[in-house]
């Protein structure tokens, strides 16, 4: 099972992919070592990324307003001599830290770019991303988890050498909203910003004040059918009842808010092309530059995207896994956005 999915989950991102997955889907019998021999001709031309076995991770924890705070993380080998980016990812809710690990595959990244990748867990499962939700716990304790990733980022400032032009924050839809609610409450510990099915919250958005410009990514499916697109009230059911979830900011307001706050003076609507993807979709992108501090602004709108991980992998047991979708490569475009490259 362990070589199935390394050779699954390890992204053929080329020219050739196509070509491989038609070639693939034929075969219905096939050992294992006729299939690494393929799979090393057609990586030749990829993104050259490595799997990262999730026994390869380490598990740790800290006290933060004296609570156990636990996280999950993978350094490669260059940080122990050189600087390295760093990016803490941020789950749903009810989600957890190893879930990420399998969903966004973000470690992969670790060995060919020195990235540290920091898979942080919410309390009782959840983020206080500043929505009040009834339901949740750590919002009705009012989890202070700002301080919790302040506290995280000096725990990775102290242990290895970091890179603090490239401190990044990523989340999915509860993390979502916590990543632009600590945009609205740092003052420069981490610079870089996405927020992915989720945006920003009306609350978030009401009590925002930056202290300085942020660079920011926002990745929201238009057909999302929790986190409404165009903004309004969220809610989701669980054993057919109703749960409110908030009132969201529409995707293209939460983009000139932030370009605004931002001073930019570019506005540029291109078509997004992601060379994973084989949907034939018109995906846009939305770009805000000539910002203050080098900062900007990006919001990819997904046409048929919906309340998930783009290209996220999903593994319930070794029978029932596999990609969500072909939409985009959402991991590739988080590590090139912390990378400043287009």
């Amino acid at each position: 099972m362990e070589k199935t999915l390394y050779l699954d989950r390890t992204r053929i991102i080329s020219k050739n992919k196509i070509l491989f997955r038609n070639f693939f889907s034929k075969i219905s019998k096939i050992n294992i070592s006729l299939l690494f021999i393929l799979f090393m001709i057609f990586s030749c031309t990829s993104k050259q990324i490595t799997y990262i076995p999730i026994d390869k991770h380490i598990t740790e924890f800290i006290v933060s307003n004296n609570d156990k705070r636990t996280f999950t993380y993978f350094a490669p080998e260059s940080s122990l001599n050189e600087k390295s980016a760093l990016l803490f990812v941020l789950h749903g809710g009810g989600g957890s830290d190893k879930g990420m690990m399998y969903l966004t595959r973000l470690s992969d990244y670790s060995e060919k770019y020195g990235l540290i990748v920091v898979y942080a867990q919410g309390y009782e499962n959840r983020w206080n991303d500043g929505r009040g939700l009834a339901h949740s716990i750590t919002d009705q304790r009012n989890t202070d988890d700002v301080e919790f990733l302040k506290d995280l980022r000096a725990h990775f400032i102290s242990k290895f050498t970091i890179d603090e032009t490239k401190i990044g924050v990523v989340g999915l839809s509860n993390g979502g909203f916590m990543s632009t609610k600590l945009a609205c409450k740092t003052d420069g510990e981490f610079t870089h910003f996405i927020s992915i099915a989720a945006g920003m919250s009306e609350p978030t958005f009401d009590r925002c004040i930056p202290s300085k410009p942020q660079k920011l990514l926002f990745i929201s499916g238009k057909k999302d059918e929790v986190i409404p697109f165009s903004g309004g009230y969220a809610f989701t059911y669980a054993n057919k009842e109703k749960i409110e979830l908030g009132k969201i900011i529409p995707f293209h307001e939460s983009l000139k808010y932030w370009s605004f706050q931002n001073n930019c003076s570019i506005y540029k609507k291109e078509l997004f092309i992601d060379e994973f993807s084989t949907s034939t979709d018109k995906n846009y992108s939305y770009k805000y530059l000539d910002c203050s501090s080098k900062t900007s602004v990006e919001g990819i709108a997904i046409e048929n995207g919906d309340h998930s991980w783009p290209h996220g992998f999903f593994y319930k047991n070794k029978n029932k896994f596999g990609y969500l979708n072909q939409t985009m490569d959402a991991s590739y475009k988080i590590v090139k956005f912390l990378y400043n490259v287009d």
